[in-house]
This record gives structure tokens, sequence and C-alpha cells, in this order.
């Protein structure tokens, strides 16, 4: 009996010995690492629209954007620098601003959510798995960007009543 105590005593301490793995607070880190800059491929929808384009960002509000498709977007690249947008294709160059060109006024959404998002204000987050759902509101509407939350990484964006959605690919900083 005495022996089966024993046993008994030593399994509890073994068990409360185990190393305990910390916990990861993802809705910090999402939210620490969607200041950066970085480099990522973008599916859009917009209504009845789809397209694909890379998107760079340069701190502190720069903004490459260049289409791969569809074929009437092809080669369209915007470059932003806060409010001044520059439109180019093949050796034509236009100054503009991000509302009078449709994709840029569509851009214009995500990286205003981005600003709201950096901003950390009037945000709520929903931490899933190790994901975090990270919404809310711009003039445009009520916007959900969903970040990885070890990484940081943006997955998805919903914007305009979801209208526009936005799915990131090999996304990096």
């Amino acid at each position: 009996m005495k022996r089966w105590g024993l046993m008994c005593l030593l399994v509890l301490l073994l068990a409360g010995c185990q190393k305990v793995q910390p916990q990861v607070d993802w809705e910090k880190r999402a939210l620490e690492l969607v200041g950066k800059s970085f480099e990522t491929t973008v599916q859009l929808t917009y209504g009845e629209i789809s397209a694909t384009m890379e998107l760079k960002r340069e701190l502190p509000d720069g903004y490459t954007i260049l289409f791969h498709s569809p074929p009437s977007l092809k080669g369209i690249q915007l470059e932003a620098q806060g409010e001044d947008l520059l439109f180019r294709y093949g050796e034509m160059e236009l100054a503009s601003s991000w509302d009078q060109m449709p994709a840029g006024a569509v851009v214009k959404v995500l990286r205003e959510a981005i600003q709201a998002v950096e901003s950390g204000e009037n945000l709520q987050t929903v931490p899933q798995d190790s994901t975090v759902a990270i919404s809310g509101r711009l003039d445009s509407g009520d916007f959900t960007l969903t970040v990885d939350g070890e990484s940081g990484a943006f997955l998805s964006m919903t914007a305009l009543d979801g209208e526009l959605t936005l799915t990131f690919e090999d996304f990096s900083y």
C-alpha cells in the first residue's frame, strides 16, 4: 500500500512538472504586424469584376499595384504616395487621385482599413484558432481584415457591404 501511495505521488509530481507552453496572444501579435511594409498577390472581387494584382506597401504611405488580370487591366500600374496617385500603362503616365480611378478607389478601401487597424481605434478583434478577424468602420462602410495571428500575414478582407473581397496569397513582410 505504501508503495502504491508513493507511485501515485510520483505520477502527480511529474505531471505538475511538465513544461507549460506559453500562450500566444494572437490578437496582440497580429495588430503589431499590420503596420509594416509588405508584398503580396491579391485576388480581388468587386461585384462582377475579378482581378489579380501584385500589391506592395512601402512605409510610411506608399503603395504600388500591378495588375496581371483580367486582360483589360493587365499591365496597368498604380503608384501612390499619400494622396497622390500615378497611373502607368506602357509609356503613358497620368497623375490622378485615389477617387478618380476605379482601381484606385478599390485599393483606397484597403489603405483606409490598414490605417484604421494601425490607429487601433473603434476595432473589434475576434481570435479564432491562429487567425484574428479585425473589424472596423470606414466612411465607405464596415470592413473585416483577417490575418494570421502568428505571422501577421493578411489572409482576406471584405468591405463595401460584402461587395469587395480581397484574398491575399504569398504575403511577406
